[in-house]
């Protein structure tokens, strides 16, 4: 059922399948599968019709998890992993993104490491997301209020607690049943790193998972509800080799800026002027940045666009700094244009996973919360299951391709998962790779959908029909006879009975 145009086809026929196995389309597993020209003429037919599906799963929906990759920044403006080195300069060196997202160039090459990657943090502080965050917002906010609440409560009630408890019982070499898959375990062999802030609450019926290391989800979207399983650039943590002095991990200071040369890219140790504190930026209060007019970016990386403008809110929902990071009378680690880490005074590096990288310090706590998340989703499905209702999860994966797999790996895990107690959807969304990597058995209890398309341009579409269905059912519940009260249904029962 989930190969080749039968991956989208909501009642294929066994006809059409045996075609399809016949075609030799369901080489999925071995690596990220890619659909054909025929099938991907038939994927494109029936698009809309695929998004009218996602849109009635959506309205449904019990749980929504979104998971997105670089393809959905790219709507943004931003760079793909293709174009992020398509530069003059880089070309020169004879080095692709594959080359330079390592971390051996901090020490190697000190000034190609921060131009790289402090042109990264300059690009992301300063575009504005684009309007799908704003969609999945209001659908985040439009949830049935029923798991949302059970979910948070499961969590409230130490679920969270005694996730954090597994895992440090692994990390010290033991035997532990997370979830029971051994990849739901934090990344490190120690125990948890503590968060760079404090997060409140807990999350509800929605959940973001992203690869993307630009930290735009925490413009609209609560810390409690976001797993970043790449890191981001705004962390930070020590860049010691052969390991980091501590495992702590800080956030970049909201004013903060990296001068990187417009031809060369690269980053002086200390250049003659640093564009870094209030003459770029004004901060006007805690999490609150605004950004002034005439600051257009003097390097940028490879072909990055701004269609939204200027960022109006960057991080206004990532909490402050649980406690001031050490070396502030130093100047603090972000002194220089080269971050120094506030511990050894070393060079600091972005808590980000690079390519052919042991020393990444991943927020564990982020990851805690995120193993919580899906324990309380499966517990809630499984009590729903067992008072015979199966929760319906529908789960949205967008722009997530063949380079980094992270995302689509993860997504097919979850979606396992929950279809052991829960009816799940997975609409995976991508131009090249919407097909389901793993070849799953038939279930009436997990489709996939493929959108051959991009992020923002399915979310419109999903949108529009999203707004139909809810328009639809309103005129149709408008549209019903209005029942008789109990009393005067009762009584004419009674006058029914007395004739």
């Amino acid at each position: 059922r989930q190969v080749g145009q039968s991956a989208l086809a909501p009642s294929p026929s066994p006809q059409h399948c045996a075609q399809a196995l016949r075609k030799g389309v369901c080489a999925m597993g071995l690596e990220t599968s890619k659909p054909s020209d025929e099938d991907r003429e038939f994927l494109t037919s029936t698009l809309e019709h695929t998004c009218r599906i996602v849109a009635e799963d959506l309205s449904n929906a019990d749980v929504l998890l979104v998971c997105f990759g670089a393809g959905f920044s790219a709507d943004s403006g931003l760079a793909l992993y293709k174009d992020i080195a398509e530069l003059e300069a880089y070309r020169g060196m004879k080095l692709q993104y594959h080359d330079i997202c390592q971390p051996l160039w901090l020490h190697k090459d000190p000034e190609l490491f921060y131009g790289f990657w402090g042109t990264c943090y300059n690009d992301y502080r300063d575009t504005q997301p684009h309007e799908g965050y704003d969609i999945l917002r209001r659908w985040k906010d439009e949830l049935r209020r029923g798991a949302g609440t059970e979910i948070r409560a499961q969590l409230g009630a130490g679920l969270q607690e005694q996730v954090a408890l597994d895992c440090a019982w692994r990390n010290a070499g033991n035997v532990v049943d997370v979830d029971a898959d051994a990849g739901d375990a934090p990344p490190s062999g120690q125990p948890p790193v503590s968060s760079p802030y404090t997060v409140e609450g807990f999350a509800g019926a929605f959940y973001i998972y992203t690869s993307n290391v630009d930290a735009h989800a925490f413009d609209y979207f609560e810390p409690a509800e976001v797993r970043e399983c790449h890191g981001n650039t705004e962390v930070w943590q020590c860049g010691a080799e052969p390991q980091p002095c501590c495992r702590q991990i800080w956030r970049a200071p909201l004013d903060f800026r990296f001068n990187v040369g417009p031809l060369d890219m690269r980053a002086p140790r200390n250049p003659k002027a640093l564009p870094t504190r209030a003459t770029d930026f004004q901060v006007q209060a805690v999490g609150e940045l605004i950004a002034t007019e005439g600051i257009d970016g003097v390097s940028c990386a490879g072909r990055v666009r701004r269609p939204y403008g200027r960022r109006a809110a960057p991080l206004v929902r990532l909490p402050v700094q649980r406690q001031a990071a050490r070396g502030d009378e130093k100047g603090g680690p972000f002194r220089e244009n080269w971050p120094r880490c506030p511990a050894c005074d070393g060079l600091a590096r972005p808590a980000i996973l690079m390519f052919n990288d042991n020393l990444w310090i991943d927020d564990d706590q982020q990851e805690i919360r995120w193993i919580a998340w899906k324990r309380a989703v499966r517990a809630v499905a499984g009590r729903s299951r067992a008072e015979g209702r199966r929760s319906r999860v529908l789960i949205l994966e967008i722009g997530c391709g063949a380079n980094v797999t992270t995302v689509r790996t993860s997504v097919e895990r979850a979606a396992r998962q929950f279809a052991e107690e829960a009816t799940v959807t997975v609409a995976r969304v991508n131009p090249d790779f919407c097909l389901p990597d793993k070849l799953a058995l038939p279930s009436e209890h997990h489709r996939h959908l493929c959108l051959p398309c991009g992020g923002l341009d399915a979310l419109r579409r999903i949108e529009a029909h999203y707004r139909a269905v809810l328009r639809d059912r309103a005129e149709d519940v408008a549209e019903e006879p209005p029942s008789l009260p109990a009393a005067g249904r009762r009584g004419a029962s009674s006058r029914e009975a007395a004739s």
